[in-house]
């Protein structure tokens, strides 16, 4: 028998434990039921999900009249079990299930106090969100003088992960002082019991559970109990040094509450927090808010990023409690929304804000019921020598010692804001001078007048270099239209969060509009590249309301000398705080002009990414555009992308890798554990790592046997805290959306990991996989999506570099390509469970016996895809992976979802189609003088063979004249800003893109190019080629 290891508080010999009034509501007032008032009287209950207890699954539990929850004979949880003669004056059980479609108001006051019990006493916990709770409550008095009661409770809740049980007690008077009186937990696993008993169990002494805890409260005892061991809540007062903190993610303008747990504190504690460095300014006093939690705000830290955190208590030496992952200062904040009055974009002195924020539930769990609200605006510069960011002192205080429920507010700016540039807004909550935490708005920026906006502008163009040192070939071109752009965005290009469609924003896409006095376009979407070149610059997309990348004007997107996702601080002071000053305050073009020199708008290419699936039972869309069906059980090689520049054909695990992605397939669940597992499988587990960074990590995302999400990086557990969907490491963005996970690493790779609920034939969590990767990972490709090269015919190479057909049999296809590409289990990314292990995955592989199945037509299960043909070999490739599924799990919703899974692979092979190319030695911009005759031949071309182009000029300058067929521009130039506009249409395939080049003219004289005719020949070679593809 097992002890269970608790902290025993003896807090007082009195016989009252907690009392009646802090028990879980209960009675009939709550709608409990009562129990029949016989011995040993049974009720059983139906769980609304299942729970966990001791790592297994259960559906109902039996409540008795003893103070017992079972799951069966040897399975147990007791409060307080006893074999007695004594007879009652009265004897009442009540018990309750509360579930998460109920709305009542007891329900409702249950959930809460489960939810507080537990961040309160397990501070290391992620938040609970309840979905049911079990409430027994017993009462007894004997039939004795004196009469003596026993009063006690038992909580039994579950969020479909973790499970938790509450013993409250309130009255212990009377035992049979035997060893069938008993408090505790029991289990047996086939032959072998375990036992986890509360203190004085089997023995007389057990009434004394009212003047003990393991959470320093008389009468109250807390566990969670769904792991292989069961776990005491609170605090350890035996060792101070195992410290951990929540949450996890700070903001790097600092005020962020960390809860600091694990050792118990007293009032009397010390306690120290340290990030990063050992300097002054990154170390903090902390203070205690109860026995199992203390707290430390965070400073204002000049870098972002992981930051290690240490602790010290008492004044002892301090102990690394982990990493702080510090999010960056950006233009928006999730914490506070700033609405400027009229719809500015600005800050300008006596201008009216709106205020909005939300403090946590966790945050506002510390709050002492004297917790005023300061509002301050805090200046912020960023310093290009040390390459940091610098709060300066003292604020400017907006409002002070507002209630703390105050969640809006209006603000009129004061005069003293002139002298500032750039600043943000804290609410900063604080009793007295102790500050319990605060929120931050993002970076906002104080408008100045034209002459100092211009004056800021020329002092920013003295700092540049030629924009050709930085954003040379290996910068991605922009997608000539939003179709591509969507397309590429998965691996190459993000939304740009301050542009696009369907933004409720008033302020969208101001950034990005036509100048008043310029026939210019505005952008309605723009995209921003993921990846950056060796100089760490980025790009920006922009397109018009016909879907067409803008490459002229405000309305354009740039070049960014910095990458927002790169160095997202000196991208928000180099790159836009200077867009801002030289064309949004400034008055002038010419600066305007100038600072698109220097970040020039990105030019049209169908350069772009491609996109490979996995899905279903699983199916699989390689990156060139093959379809196949594998039902391996294992673990295999998903994509990996090698650092040779010269790749084999055959697969070397022990060359040079930039990037190795693995997955996890198991079989499809039978209806019940005792019926044989079919011989089909889905994918349940992704891991990845990439090689090119020195903190890179791998990552490995799971579904657990339990049916959950386990997210681990290396052997750290990932957890996304409440209202944070994204997470930052110096590799990769993890986000979270919904059902959703996403993994973008900054070369050019996007993982989109979709988690899909199977019903049929039972319950079970899969994953459909996208994988996209940029267009310079070409032919540097292998395993199961492929060889990237533009040739579906080869993506059958298996490991040894031998080439199947692509219309080889399910089974050769299985056995002589699928398998081959089985992990080397010491090469294994993945984390694992406790009962598993690399090796067995390995050996499933080879000892699996798929499923090889020929598709005959069923004309019902047809028509529940959507398919009218019967004849099999002119389904596509979404009709036949619907079929396929609906036959092996017989779970319609989820065939239904690979028919649409297979019909966006096919549609996204569409979309990568790519319009007519102009040459690239055409420019976007050219300097001229007054008079100078202007030549052009604007051509383009196409990659697609029975392709027929046409050319239409779109618009060209006063007197300039554009020949369709000769595609000859010709133009004697006018002093003043003009443009031409032509566009390339591919009529084959209805695709197009446009060209346009500005022409900035001077008067005669002021220009370096001293002759009169200009004239662009693209070479003999080239025309001929055109001209043979528009007359053929």
């Amino acid at each position: 028998m097992l002890l269970l290891l608790l902290v025993i508080l003896c807090i007082s010999s009195q016989s009252n434990g907690i009392s009646l009034q802090d028990f879980f509501p209960h009675g009939s007032q709550s709608g409990d039921k009562v129990l029949n008032q016989n011995n040993f009287t049974v009720e059983s209950i139906e769980f609304p999900n299942e729970l966990y207890y001791f790592d297994n699954p259960y559906r109902n539990i039996s409540i008795s009249d003893h103070g017992i929850f079972s799951f069966d004979d040897h399975i147990w949880i007791k409060a307080y079990c006893h074999e007695s003669q004594q007879t009652f004056v009265n004897r009442t059980q009540y018990y309750k299930i509360h579930s998460n479609r109920s709305s009542s108001n007891a329900t409702a006051q249950v959930f809460n106090k489960v939810k507080k019990y537990i961040r309160k006493y397990f501070a290391e916990e992620r938040e609970f969100e309840v979905k049911f709770a079990i409430i027994g409550t017993w009462f007894s008095r004997t039939n004795s003088t004196p009469s003596l009661d026993n009063r006690f409770q038992m909580v039994l809740s579950s969020d479909g992960d973790r499970s938790f049980v509450f013993f409250l007690y309130d009255k212990l008077e009377w035992s049979s002082g035997n060893n069938q009186t008993y408090a505790g937990f029991h289990n047996r696993k086939g032959n072998q019991s375990e036992s986890f008993p509360l203190p004085h169990s089997g023995t007389r002494n057990l009434t004394k559970l009212v003047n003990e805890s393991n959470v320093n409260v008389n009468g109250l005892f807390v566990f969670r109990v769904d792991t292989h061991r069961i776990n005491a809540g609170g605090c350890d007062h035996r060792n101070s040094s195992m410290i951990s903190f929540r949450p996890r993610i700070a903001s790097q303008l600092g005020s962020t509450a960390l809860h600091i747990y694990g050792p118990c504190f007293t009032n009397q504690t010390q306690i120290k927090c340290r990030f990063g460095s050992s300097s002054s300014e990154s170390t903090v006093t902390g203070f205690v808010i109860d026995h199992f939690r203390s707290i430390c705000v965070t400073p204002f830290l000049s870098e972002y990023g992981l930051t290690s955190v240490h602790v010290s208590i008492n004044n002892q030496p301090f102990t690394h409690s982990g990493d702080l992952t510090v999010t960056p200062l950006k233009l928006t904040s999730d914490e506070i929304s700033v609405q400027i009055a009229n719809g500015r974009l600005f800050l300008e002195r006596g201008t009216n804000l709106t205020l909005k924020w939300q403090f946590s539930e966790l945050t506002q769990q510390i709050f002492h019921q004297n917790t005023k609200l300061n509002i301050e605006l805090w200046e912020v510069k960023y310093t290009e020598e040390k390459l940091q960011l610098n709060q300066l002192s003292p604020s400017i205080i907006l409002r002070q010692n507002l209630p703390m429920n105050t969640p809006i507010i209006n603000i009129q700016l004061p005069l003293n804001i002139s002298n500032i540039l750039t600043c943000f807004i804290r609410v900063r909550a604080h009793v007295n001078s102790i500050s319990y935490g605060g929120l931050n708005s993002g970076l906002l920026v104080v408008r100045k007048s034209s002459n100092e906006a211009n004056q800021l502008c020329q002092n920013w163009i003295k700092q540049q270099g030629d924009a050709s040192t930085w954003n040379g070939d290996d910068l991605v071109e922009c997608p000539m239209t939003i179709t591509q752009a969507k397309a590429a965005s998965r691996c190459c290009y993000k939304i740009d969060q301050f542009c696009y469609r369907n933004n409720s924003n008033r302020n969208n896409c101001q950034f990005h509009q036509a100048r008043q006095d310029h026939d210019e376009p505005s952008a309605v979407e723009c995209y921003l590249s993921i990846s950056s070149n060796r100089h760490g610059a980025g790009a920006k997309c922009c397109y018009d309301n016909s879907n067409t990348l803008i490459t002229r004007g405000t309305g354009a997107g740039t070049d960014d000398r910095n990458s927002v996702f790169i160095s997202p601080i000196k991208h928000l002071f180099g790159d836009t705080l200077s867009y801002f000053e030289c064309c949004l305050m400034n008055g002038s073009n010419d600066m305007c002009n100038q600072y698109m020199i220097y970040r020039p708008p990105r030019r049209g290419s169908n350069t772009m990414g491609r996109t490979g699936r996995t899905w279903g039972d699983p199916h699989f869309g390689t990156l060139d555009g093959f379809s196949y069906t594998f039902n391996g059980h294992g673990e295999y090689i998903y994509l990996a992308i090698t650092n040779n520049t010269s790749p084999t054909n055959y697969f070397d695990e022990n060359q040079s890798f930039l990037f190795m992605s693995q997955i996890r397939t198991i079989p499809i669940q039978s209806q019940s554990d005792e019926q044989e597992e079919k011989g089909a499988t889905v994918t349940t587990g992704f891991a990845a790592q990439f090689y090119g960074h020195s903190q890179s990590k791998p990552i490995s995302i799971t579904i657990s046997q339990r049916n959950q999400i386990l997210l681990y990086r290396a052997n750290e557990s990932i957890e996304f805290e409440n209202n944070i969907n994204s997470l930052s490491f110096p590799e990769l963005i993890l986000t979270k959306q919904d059902q959703t996970l996403t993994l973008s690493w900054f070369i050019g790779i996007y993982i989109e990991i979709e988690i899909i609920e199977m019903t049929q034939p039972r319950k079970q969590s899969v994953f459909n996989i996208a994988a996209s990767i940029h267009t310079r990972f070409h032919k540097k490709t292998y395993g199961l999506l492929g060889t990237f090269d533009g040739q579906p015919n080869n993506d059958l190479t298996n490991r040894n570099g031998t080439i199947l057909q692509d219309n080889s049999t399910l089974e050769h296809i299985h056995k002589n390509f699928g398998m081959t590409w089985s992990i080397n289990p010491s090469k294994t990314l993945f984390h694992y469970e406790s009962n598993q292990s690399p090796t067995f995955f390995q050996e499933q592989n080879r000892a699996f016996n798929a499923t090889f199945m020929n598709l005959s037509y069923d004309p019902i299960l047809a028509q529940k895809c959507g398919i009218s043909s019967n004849l099999t070999k002119n389904w596509s490739v979404s009709e036949r992976t619907c079929y396929y599924d609906l036959i092996v799990t017989n779970d319609t919703q989820f065939a239904k979802t690979s028919f649409n899974v297979a019909k966006l692979f096919q549609s996204n092979l569409f979309d990568l189609k790519n319009p007519p190319s102009f040459n690239k030695s055409l420019p976007l911009r050219m300097n001229s003088t007054k008079n100078t005759i202007i030549e052009l031949y604007i051509t383009a071309t196409t990659e697609y063979s029975s392709s027929k182009i046409t050319f239409v000029a779109l618009h060209l300058p006063q007197n300039g004249t554009f020949n369709s067929k000769t595609t000859l521009f010709r133009w004697k130039a006018i002093k003043g800003e003009h443009y031409v506009s032509i566009q390339a249409n591919d009529i084959t395939l209805n695709l197009s893109a446009k060209h346009d080049i500005v022409f900035v003219v001077s008067s005669s004289g002021n220009n370096r190019i001293h002759f009169n005719r200009i004239t662009y020949l693209l070479g003999y070679l080239t025309m001929i080629m055109y001209f043979c593809l528009i007359f053929n």
